[in-house]
């Protein structure tokens, strides 16, 4: 049936095709090809044409190829180390010669006021006796992208003269160079956040200045706006909260609903706008059939979100590679199971318990959708979250962490962390108000500005 979709309406071909080749590129074969591929090509660049600067970017894909294999396993980590000290004996040799500050001109125009606006928050602020400082301050940076806003408009050893940097990075595979930038201030320990537990074992071998932590954006949901509403029935029975991009891979759901032939099957679609290629998915739901079983709701405000996903029985994720997700741990406060693949990338697996939800083989998907639909109330992922990753929990132990750093260098520590939350934005927590004392991220960019962008 769906093969006489495409065939009557070829204009829809390219979207799934779009889907099947990236699906492919995380085939282990696949993986494993292109893992021995570039690292033959850096063998070469390296030892025969003494190319460094080209053999470097062919360690990082060797690299990359390589995060991607699945299953996670000793083989994989010891190959996995054994390229992260390369990539840092690299990274210490040549410095920043290989992370240069090009200017990327698509970045500062759509994004950029954005960035500005959204990009940081400070947890802590300095403590001076005069002009003497006496307690560094502590500055988050939110979104990988923004980092280049950061490195690109600040004086750096400026600032981390006075705060400590904590980086949240937006996606898993920490090797690009807005990252691996901040590895040259060897002398500054700068925090980055790793729920992937190949990210956390990456930074921890490659040996720099960037010390990983094991929570992320996931850890920082506010419970008192995903909660559970006691007035909702339950409408749905999945809801799915997605960016319309390919790496959410609607199609694997749009199958699954297909197969189950079921039109009283209901899926809520909860999207932003951005990447705006909607249309495209839309497509794809006409090809599988699907239409009549899905809702599409864009643009909510966040309790619109927690008011669909107290109308679903499960929460769905079915991405391969995430940046920690956040929209399923939302899910754990509204006390929504999470549902997700076992062989994502991205997400911390830990967090899934019998009293939260399961990870699964994608073959098992449409019976574990029909087990989720009678046996929802079986699981109480709230009472786990509250217990282990509100933002008051994270704030303990980032404050703990940076306590412990401080001493260890012989510096003060008076004054601990304001909490914050990310409801999607930065906030602080639990008010949600800037406080008056604390300077806003657009202050410190002008404070320590090193050309004007603002």
């Amino acid at each position: 049936m769906m093969l006489l979709g495409i065939i009557r309406n070829p204009k829809q071909i390219y979207p799934f095709l779009k889907r099947r080749k990236f699906d492919w590129s995380f085939l282990p074969g696949v993986c494993w090809g292109m893992t021995l591929l570039s690292f033959l090509w850096f063998i070469v660049l390296r030892y025969v044409l003494h190319k460094r600067s080209g053999s470097f970017n062919a360690l990082l894909n060797t690299y990359h190829s390589l995060f991607k294999v699945h299953p996670y396993n000793a083989l994989v980590f010891r190959l996995q180390q054994a390229v992260t000290k390369v990539i840092g004996r690299d990274i210490s040799n040549e410095g920043l010669g290989y992370f240069q500050l090009m200017e990327d001109k698509n970045f500062f125009n759509r994004d950029l006021r954005f960035y500005i606006k959204h990009g940081g928050i400070v947890l802590k602020t300095p403590r001076f006796i005069v002009d003497r400082l006496i307690e560094k301050g502590v500055l988050l940076l939110k979104y990988t992208e923004s980092f280049r806003l950061f490195r690109h408009s600040v004086h750096m050893p400026s600032i981390l003269q006075h705060y400590l940097l904590i980086l949240e990075p937006s996606w898993s595979e920490f090797i690009k160079p807005d990252i691996l930038y901040f590895t040259q201030f060897e002398g500054q320990s700068i925090i980055v956040m790793a729920p992937e537990k190949r990210d956390y074992d990456f930074l921890q071998t490659l040996g720099t200045n960037l010390i990983p932590v094991s929570y992320g954006c996931g850890d920082w949901v506010n419970p008192a706006i995903f909660r559970p509403l006691h007035d909702q029935g339950k409408r749905y029975d999945a809801v799915m909260i997605a960016r319309w991009a390919i790496y959410k891979r609607h199609h694997v759901l749009f199958r699954v609903l297909r197969e189950l032939r079921d039109p009283s099957f209901k899926v809520a679609l909860v999207a932003d706008p951005w990447p705006a290629n909607r249309e495209e998915v839309e497509k794809l739901m006409d090809v599988y059939g699907v239409r009549d079983n899905i809702n599409i709701f864009e643009n909510l405000r966040a309790e619109e979100v927690n008011e669909v996903m107290n109308q679903s029985k499960v929460n769905l994720l079915l991405s391969l590679q995430e940046g920690g997700n956040r929209s399923l741990f939302e899910g754990f406060f509204a006390d929504v199971p999470g549902l997700a693949l076992k062989n994502n990338i991205g997400i911390p697996k830990d967090y899934f318990t019998p009293q939260t939800g399961k990870l699964i083989k994608e073959k098992d998907l449409k019976s574990e959708l029909l087990y989720f639909r009678e046996h929802w109330h079986d699981f109480n992922p709230r009472a786990w979250a509250e217990t282990n990753i509100a933002p008051e929990i994270t704030t303990t132990k980032l404050n703990e962490l940076l306590k412990h750093l401080a001493y260890q260098r012989g510096e003060e520590w008076a004054q601990d962390l304001i909490a914050k939350c990310n409801c999607p934005n930065l906030m602080y927590y639990p008010n949600g108000i800037v406080r008056q004392e604390m300077p806003s991220y657009e202050d410190i960019l002008r404070q320590y500005s090193l050309q004007k962008i603002l």
